[in-house]
């Protein structure tokens, strides 16, 4: 009887465990943000700070087609994207490298299109890696190379998606470099605090596991819009 009860104990502590962490996908990757109490200068790429947290490669392996639906490319054409998370309690530093041969900062009625960068997390546990959809919307945080700032996006599936109506107030920052045929992207945001109560950013807490997934643009490749590469499943993002 005592057997059973321990087999029974064993099998609910490893459902539980389950339910507590995203459900991976093809090359999926759980990415662990490190707890860094000085990591206060994250916005800097090379802070000594990063040595402290982990660096994850994701494979870029999607593109989604015009009906919305996820398409896995042949392994030749995927992209790599190397991630480095950290947090100091209250803000969360997302460090993102990807190879770029050409620096695209400009964007003309013509064929000149900048290069960009989004992440994205659902509001809840479950959505589409494309964009989510009207009963699971996700969250984005967008960069571009010509813009000031990153841009806080709310989408329910293809043809939704918008800015927040704070996504200019919000207190989201970036640093950006491009050398030596390399993006280093940092982007700044906080854990939680008013800014996710408002509901228009995914409150992020300790302890917590998250669906996570990324979408680059090339624009030298004349890539914008739904013309875009995607890691082709949700990514687990811990925050430690």
């Amino acid at each position: 009887m005592m057997r059973r009860f321990l087999n029974l104990v064993t099998v609910l502590a490893l459902l539980l465990a389950a339910l507590a962490a995203p459900s991976p996908g093809h090359c999926a990757v759980t990415i662990t943000a490190a707890y860094v109490a000085t990591a206060g200068g994250g916005l800097n790429p090379n802070d000594p700070d990063w040595n402290s947290a982990t660096q994850y490669t994701v494979p870029l392996d999607t593109v989604i087609s015009a009906s919305g639906m996820p398409q896995m490319l042949p392994s030749a054409r995927w992209r790599y994207l190397k991630v480095t998370v950290m947090h100091d309690g209250t803000s969360i530093f997302f460090r993102y490298q990807w190879p770029d041969a050409t620096q695209d900062i400009s964007v003309a009625d013509g064929p000149l299109f900048a290069d960009a960068f989004a992440m994205q997390i659902p509001y809840t546990g479950m959505s589409s890696i494309a964009m989510g959809n009207q009963f699971e919307p996700v969250n984005m945080i967008y960069w571009r190379a010509n813009l000031a700032a990153p841009q806080n996006i709310v989408s329910g599936g293809a043809g939704t998606v918008q800015k927040s109506p704070d996504s200019a107030t919000l207190p989201i920052s970036q640093s950006q470099i491009w050398a030596n045929g390399t993006w280093t992207l940092v982007i700044k945001r906080p854990l939680s605090g008013a800014a996710s109560l408002a509901g228009n950013m995914v409150p992020l807490a300790r302890g917590k596991y998250y669906r996570i997934t990324f979408a680059q643009w090339d624009g030298g490749n004349q890539e914008r819009n739904g013309v875009k590469l995607v890691a082709g499943s949700w990514q687990t993002l811990f925050v430690q």
